[in-house]
């Protein structure tokens, strides 16, 4: 199984682009039956306790970003992560995603990192589509992602898993064990909002924890180690084996 996913890794860095299909072996049976009960578009992207809508949070929560529309065209989703079985893996479940409802293109695009780079990162993007914008206006202002005040209308278990694989790591320390949510951009007010959203919904205890990077002060999100078992049953299906190790504490 590894052997070809690396046979796969390596036919996709030597061309530009590759279907996804060659990679919905990668996507969780739990990810694919979630997938499938999503009503296929287009339809609002933004509609409250929607597997659709609740997807695209987990996403925008994490990686992704919404592009901006140019009049008269639209807005589309971009999701950009580095060459890896576990990157491939994430993609190709979104991938899934966006072609079920209707929006994807059907493709997984490989870029190389610079002309003389040995590095390689994985793209997928959606359609260009009048939804997107609906999602910008919802999710961004002033181009900055912000939080929603009805955003634990918008957390699945689904959604939360994309959100884990975007930004989730885990804490090695002793001292501040569980799992870390880097949502560095938001404020500690959202921050405080995605924490009171994930205890709404799911039960879950995550404080506000401030970091220091690069001399700048920034805000995350730290689960409960007590928490952990009930983090991996809500979202360990919807992930690929090789992302399990963000949910051994």
């Amino acid at each position: 199984m590894l052997d070809s996913v690396k046979i796969n890794l390596n036919n996709l860095q030597n061309k530009a682009c590759s279907h996804w299909s060659e990679f919905k072996h990668l996507v969780t049976i739990e990810s694919l039956n979630y997938i499938e009960r999503c009503p296929r578009g287009p339809l609002s992207l933004v509609s409250p306790n929607c597997p659709v809508s609740s997807a695209i949070a987990g996403l925008v929560l994490g990686d992704a970003t919404v592009r901006p529309y140019t009049y008269p065209g639209n807005s589309y989703l971009r999701l950009n992560l580095g060459s890896n079985l576990r990157s491939l893996s994430y993609i190709a479940t979104v991938a899934c995603f966006l072609e079920h409802i209707g929006l994807g293109n059907g493709l997984i695009f490989c870029y190389k990192n610079g002309i003389n780079s040995d590095f390689y990162h994985f793209t997928v993007l959606s359609k260009r589509h009048v939804m997107w914008n609906e999602v910008r206006d919802f999710w961004y202002c002033n181009h900055t992602k912000t939080v929603p005040k009805n955003v634990h209308m918008y957390i699945s278990d689904f959604g939360f898993a994309l959100w884990v694989l975007g930004d989730g790591s885990r804490a090695n320390l002793s001292k501040h064990p569980g799992l870390i949510l880097h949502t560095q951009n938001f404020t500690k007010a959202e921050q405080k909002l995605l924490a009171s959203a994930l205890s709404a919904q799911f039960g879950l205890t995550f404080g506000v924890d401030d970091v220091i990077s690069r001399g700048k002060l920034y805000h995350v999100l730290r689960s409960r180690k007590i928490d952990a078992p009930v983090i991996k049953q809500l979202i360990l299906r919807y992930m690929h084996q090789s992302w399990h190790y963000k949910l051994t504490t």
